[in-house]
């Protein structure tokens, strides 16, 4: 194919302006730079993908109020079902999970001495009295 002169003029002018720029990344070597620029613009201007709707206020106060029941290992029935469904059947896994999960969070807790009162694991006599030096109101 014989190009005329006007598009070879038109052509070098192209790449003369082309001289020096960046090409974008291409996926191949027989990419065009032209596509390979419109994948990279799309890329730039592509929203988000959603993974589900987004999350509202009374989504997450629903979430952690759901989450505060499941901690109190409550299983009583709802106050609206009949009197012989009453107990609520559980699994045998769920169960013993659950009774996992309730002596992990007892170990965690700090023991409590023969008079009620909690005994601190951490000895704070020294703090106290800096604090009492410290924001000491008397002059």
């Amino acid at each position: 194919s014989i190009k005329s002169s006007a598009a070879r003029k038109l052509d070098k002018q192209k790449k003369l302006k082309l001289k020096g720029a960046v090409q974008p990344v291409r996926l191949s070597v027989f990419e065009p730079v032209a596509l390979a620029i419109r994948r990279q613009q799309e890329a730039i201007f592509k929203k988000p993908d959603r993974y589900g709707a987004p999350v509202s206020k009374v989504q997450q106060t629903v979430r952690k109020a759901r989450m505060r029941l499941e901690r109190s290992m409550g299983l009583e029935a709802l106050p609206d079902t009949k009197a012989r469904d009453k107990s609520v059947k559980s699994h045998a896994a769920a169960k013993a999970g659950r009774r996992a999960k309730q002596v992990r969070r007892q170990t965690k807790m700090p023991k409590v001495a023969a008079g009620g009162k909690e005994v601190s694991l951490v000895d704070t006599s020294a703090f106290d009295k800096w604090m009492a030096t410290q924001f000491n109101t008397r002059q």
